[in-house]
C-alpha cells in the first residue's frame, strides 16, 4: 500500500488551533500517514511582517505538535538559501519518504492565488492540493474561482470541510490573542519570551 504523506507549509509565526484543526481535519479525511509541518523561509510571494526567530518559531511548533504522532517539523525551507519554492520542498521529502502520494495541504485563502506559485505545472504533477474549506461563505468563493481553473490543477484538487473557527495569525501578532486560539503551551511560551509586543 502506497504511503500517503502531507506537507503543511505556512510561516507559523505562530502555530496556532486554526492550522492544527486544518492538519487534523486532513489526517482523518484522506487517512495520511503522516504530515510535514514546514516552517517558510523567506517566500517570494508573501510580504513579510513581523516574523519572530526561527528557533522560536520551530519552538512553537515543537510544543503544538508533540502529542501527535502523525505530525513532523521538516526545516528544509529554513536552511535553503534565497526564496523559497514549493517544488524544492516537495523535492526534498520526496529524498526522504521515496515512493507515495504527496498531499499539499493549503486553506482555501491560498488556492486562490495557486496560478501565481513558480513552475506550478510541475507541483501538480507531484502532488495533489488538499484545500480546507472552513465555512459555506468561502466554499462559495473557492468554488467560483476553481471552475475557472485549468484542468491540471483542477484534476489534482481535493476539498474537504474543516470545522476550524477563524484565527489570524496577523491578529495574534498584533497582541490580539487567548488561550481558545492557541495550544496552551504555545500560548505559555509567548508570554515567557515575550514575543509579538
Amino acid at each position: 500500500m502506497r504511503k500517503k504523506i502531507g506537507i503543511f507549509g505556512g510561516t507559523f509565526n505562530p502555530i496556532h488551533n486554526g492550522h492544527l484543526d486544518i492538519a487534523k481535519g486532513a489526517s482523518v479525511r484522506y487517512s495520511l500517514d503522516r504530515i510535514y509541518f514546514v516552517p517558510t523561509g523567506f517566500s517570494y510571494h508573501k510580504v513579510q511582517d513581523k516574523i519572530v526567530s526561527d528557533s522560536d518559531r520551530i519552538n512553537m511548533l515543537r510544543l503544538a505538535i508533540k502529542n501527535e504522532e502523525k505530525f513532523l517539523i521538516g526545516e528544509f525551507d529554513l536552511k535553503r538559501e534565497g526564496p523559497t519554492y514549493s517544488l524544492d520542498t516537495v523535492t526534498d521529502i520526496k529524498k526522504i519518504e521515496g515512493e507515495g502520494d504527496y498531499y499539499f495541504i493549503l486553506g482555501s485563502d491560498a488556492f486562490l492565488k495557486i496560478l501565481q506559485w513558480k513552475n506550478i505545472e510541475t507541483l501538480a504533477e507531484n502532488v495533489f492540493f488538499l484545500v480546507a474549506i472552513r465555512n459555506e461563505q468561502r466554499k462559495v468563493i473557492f468554488l467560483e474561482s476553481y471552475i475557472k481553473m485549468p484542468e491540471f490543477i483542477k484534476n489534482k484538487t481535493l476539498i474537504y470541510d474543516c470545522d476550524s473557527t477563524e484565527i489570524s495569525s496577523e491578529e495574534i501578532r498584533k497582541g490580539n490573542y487567548d488561550k481558545a486560539k492557541l495550544p496552551e503551551e504555545v500560548y505559555d511560551y509567548i508570554k515567557e519570551k515575550g514575543l509579538y509586543l
